[in-house]
Order: structure tokens, then C-alpha cells, then sequence
């Protein structure tokens, strides 16, 4: 359709570019903005369930540790020998034994609340994991170069600029393939 009305007027072109791509524009956000709201309710339930089962295993940690003062207290002892023996990460275990010998220091027991306030700084990781440097996977120094050169942002608008370049040529140079082929008469294009 838009071949035919294209070849009785040039300025058509204008309207179904506009047409497409406002629509195609419309469209892709439609799309993109279901896809994204469907992603955010999975993660955002996906979270919400996390965070209750590291709750209820803290609370019945807790009680574990608490069952010899009716369930009310733990033990610092028993806390700090967790903390030796469980799989917690390395640089979140300084900061655990700072906040369990700093709460209640003149007493040899802990609260719920102190036992889930150290806890939960596993949760509140500080450290920056975005600055862990790239392993290159060539020892050759330029080879290691070439890839400090495609991670760099000045790559990546390059090469965008490269395919916006390239798609505005290819359409030109169809322009001009469409008119040649159409200019002789043995084509079938002609006859359109």
C-alpha cells in the first residue's frame, strides 16, 4: 500500500514515516512497560519472601540459643561461635562482632532485637561490589589494551553513531537501487 501511494506522491513519505513511527514508538513502550511491570511484581515478591524466610530462620535460630532462658535471651558465647562457624561473608564479620560487643556489654546475654539488629547487617552490606576490577582474559598487553577500549563509553557512542551512519546509507543506497531498477522497462517494478 504505501509502495503504491509513495510512487503517486513523494510527500507521503512524511506521513507514513510519522505513522510508523510513532506507532512502532507507542507500541514498543506498551510492551516494554508490561514486561517491566511484570519483572518488578516477580522481584518485588521474590524480595518480600526472601526477607521472611531470612526472618524466620533468625527467629528460630534464636530460640535454639534462647531455649535455656525460656526463650528470651541468648548467650554471647554461643553468638560468637556462630559467628565463627557459619558462612558468613568475611568483610561483614568485624563489623558483627563490633555491634554484638558494643550492645549490652556489662550483661552475658542478648536480646531478639540485638540478635536480629547483628544479623541484619549481613543484609546491609556496605561494600561496593560495581569497583571489583575486570579480569582480562589474555595476558598479551594488547589484547588486555583492546579491551579497556570496548568498555569504555566512548566505544559504545561510537559505535552507535557507526549503525546510525550505516542505516542512513543503506536507505540512500536502496533509494537509488529502487530508481535504477525501476527505470527499465523490463522490470516489474515499472508495471507497479
Amino acid at each position: 500500500v504505501m509502495t503504491q501511494i509513495y510512487q503517486g506522491s513523494r510527500i507521503s513519505f512524511l506521513y507514513f514515516f510519522l505513522f510508523l513511527s510513532i506507532g512502532l514508538y507507542l507500541i514498543l513502550n506498551l510492551f516494554t512497560a508490561a514486561v517491566y511491570s511484570e519483572f518488578r511484581g516477580y522481584l518485588e515478591q521474590s524480595m518480600q519472601s526472601s526477607f521472611l524466610r531470612r526472618r524466620v530462620a533468625f527467629r528460630a535460630a534464636f530460640a535454639i540459643l534462647a531455649r535455656d532462658t525460656s526463650g528470651r535471651f541468648a548467650d554471647k558465647n554461643l553468638v560468637r561461635q556462630i559467628l565463627q562457624k557459619a558462612k558468613i561473608p568475611s568483610h561483614n564479620i568485624p563489623a558483627m562482632y563490633t555491634q554484638l560487643e558494643t550492645i549490652n556489654s556489662d550483661s552475658d546475654y542478648i536480646g531478639w532485637d540485638t540478635f536480629r539488629d547483628i544479623f541484619d547487617l549481613i543484609a546491609k552490606d556496605q561494600t561496593n561490589h560495581g569497583t571489583k576490577e575486570v579480569e582480562f582474559y589474555s595476558r598479551n598487553r594488547l589484547m588486555k589494551s583492546m579491551q579497556r577500549l570496548v568498555r569504555n563509553n566512548i566505544f559504545q557512542y561510537f559505535s552507535i553513531g557507526m549503525t546510525f551512519v550505516h542505516a542512513s546509507l543503506l536507505t540512500v543506497e536502496m533509494e537509488i537501487d529502487y530508481h535504477n531498477v525501476a527505470s527499465h522497462s523490463d522490470s516489474g517494478l515499472a508495471y507497479a
